[in-house]
């Protein structure tokens, strides 16, 4: 006795499609692929406080005092960031002997506190000479 024995086909996988939704997705990938710039990069090497030599310092100084906002004070009197190679300027003018001391808060921007040094070069202070100290909240 002889049983029908159904003949097993290969599944057909249809190509055409897979073709299309490759030439799509390369599209979407090409489409969306952002390319990387190269840009400067400034690299800086903060030394860590145990290794910082630490001076007494003696005489007159006057306090330049950079905030969390941005805002900046000499002895008080607060300077536009505009003004402040001037006031610098006519700091060193009125004061000769007279030292700076930056007091940078925690927060303050880093934008900032660089625009505060290139007013310190153009105004023909030594940014090394300007000892600096960090405000930390207290907690």
């Amino acid at each position: 006795m002889q049983f029908y024995q159904v003949k097993k086909r290969s599944p057909i996988l249809p190509i055409i499609p897979l073709i299309d939704i490759l030439a799509i997705l390369l599209i979407f990938f090409s489409v969306t692929t952002q390319f990387k710039n190269k840009r400067k990069l400034f690299e800086v090497e903060l030394p860590e406080v145990k290794g910082l030599q630490t001076r007494v310092g003696q005489g007159a100084y006057s306090l330049l005092v950079l905030n969390s906002s941005g805002e900046i004070s000499l002895d008080g009197l607060k300077i536009g960031a505009e003004y402040l190679t001037e006031s610098l300027k006519n700091f060193r003018k009125k004061y000769p002997l007279r030292q700076l001391e930056l007091e940078a808060d925690q927060r303050a921007s880093i934008e900032d506190l660089f625009h505060l040094w290139d007013s310190f070069v153009s105004a023909g202070l030594p940014i090394r000479e300007v000892p600096t100290r960090v405000r930390f909240e207290k907690k």
